[in-house]
């Protein structure tokens, strides 16, 4: 837990659940850097929502190392996350809006899953969550309000995939929250996909949101787009073998 003063500069308890030590060492090599990014998110979160409590998700950018676009014609593609990542704290704000902050945009992205078809189409990121919302829902998965502030070190506009970065971050936080973790990458990857197609009008072939969802090398095959075989081509297992 830490402390931090509120509006009126009274000093109140927010309890944080900030990943330990041993968890950051585990995703990202170190512990130092990575936790003092994850304390200026949980700082920014409690500053802009008032929740004495938060929890903490991250999705990683992706590199395509060969097959590119091949997902878009029935081919094959190996693909990998990389160490850049988007995270965030985010907590249920038991309503049926969705406020995302986003570090460096003055705009807070605010979504009522109740009236989606007020959100206009191609408009940013308030478009991508709204399609989002409504892939994860035609899935049959649940939906409710949260409230997050998020933060990437993933480049934009550089091939490693910053939107769908953000895309899986936010199905993590929903599958976590509403659907108790009933949700797969899968389930990830497609609601990203159905987001960009229907709501941004924008042709994506799965490939980025698959990379950034399942983590880690991997081999996916788009010959069935109704059952696209993905296969993990590295783990911490065989690692220590």
């Amino acid at each position: 837990m830490y402390q931090r003063s509120d509006r009126k500069n009274e000093r109140r308890i927010f309890t944080m659940n900030i990943p330990n030590k041993n968890e950051l060492t585990r995703i990202y090599g170190e512990a130092e850097k990575s936790a003092a990014r994850f304390q200026t998110v949980a700082d920014h979160f409690a500053e802009i929502y008032h929740h004495d409590t938060a929890e903490f998700f991250t999705a990683p950018g992706r590199t395509e190392i060969i097959g590119n676009h091949t997902d878009h014609n029935g081919g094959r593609v190996i693909a990998g996350s990389i160490d850049m990542d988007t995270i965030g704290a985010a907590y249920p704000n038991n309503s049926s809006v969705i406020r995302i902050t986003s570090e460096g945009y003055d705009k807070e992205v605010v979504v009522d899953i109740n009236d989606l078809a007020s959100v206009p189409k191609a408009q940013g990121t308030v478009s991508l969550v709204a399609g989002m919302v409504e892939a994860i829902q035609k899935f049959g998965f649940k939906v409710a309000g949260f409230d997050a502030y998020v933060t990437t070190n993933v480049i934009r506009a550089a091939g490693v995939s910053s939107s769908a970065s953000f895309e899986m971050l936010v199905c993590s936080i929903i599958n976590y929250f509403f659907n108790d973790g009933a949700m797969t990458y899968i389930n990830y990857a497609k609601a990203g996909q159905y987001a960009e197609n229907v709501y941004w009008k924008k042709a994506s072939g799965l490939m980025d949101q698959m990379a950034c969802a399942a983590g880690g090398p991997i081999l996916l095959d788009f010959s069935d787009k109704e059952n696209i075989s993905c296969c993990l081509l590295y783990t911490s297992d065989a690692a220590d073998d």
